[in-house]
């Protein structure tokens, strides 16, 4: 009887230890109220190439700010390399916490090159890590608004030309 109690008090103590480990948690779901807002890019690497074929990295760029809307449409302000400044508007999603979409061009829809998942979100700011290029790492901080002077000088790509429409993401 003794061996019938000493077995089942350490089954139950096995049984107890392995309820304690510790669970891994997923980062929780974003919504699009969460992202809502305009993010400068101040951080990025990787890199990625202009339409002449050339790459270019974070120093070669002036400046990207996004502006993500809970209606799931954006506008993307940049100044990268050979590019100039450039808008490109368009839509995105949200699955969990990665964000894919696409943008429009005067021939149509171009999808983003990659998804990304975002991760250290706060208030203030998040990463965006490629899907399929762990090493394209995008941070971006939270700011009040683009500025006027970069709206001013940024062209609407969907009027230029298809082959210049390449965007950070």
């Amino acid at each position: 009887m003794k061996i019938f109690r000493w077995t089942t008090l350490l089954l139950f103590v096995l049984v107890l230890c392995g309820s304690c480990k510790k669970k891994e948690t997923e980062a929780p779901a974003l919504t699009y109220n969460d992202i809502n807002g305009t993010w400068q890019l101040k951080s990025w690497t990787g890199e990625a190439n202009n339409p002449d074929g050339t790459s270019y990295t974070f120093n070669d760029i002036i400046y990207v700010y996004v502006v993500l809307n809970a209606d799931q449409t954006f506008e993307l302000y940049q100044n990268v390399s050979a590019l100039g400044a450039a808008k490109l508007t368009g839509s995105f999603t949200l699955d969990g916490s990665t964000i894919h979409g696409s943008y429009k061009t005067a021939t149509g829809t171009t999808f983003w090159s990659d998804a990304y998942t975002i991760s250290n979100f706060s208030t203030t700011g998040m990463t965006w890590t490629a899907s399929h290029a762990s090493g394209d790492v995008q941070q971006y901080v939270r700011v009040d608004a683009v500025p006027q002077e970069v709206i001013d000088q940024s062209a609407e790509v969907r009027a230029e030309t298809p082959r210049l429409v390449q965007g950070i993401f």
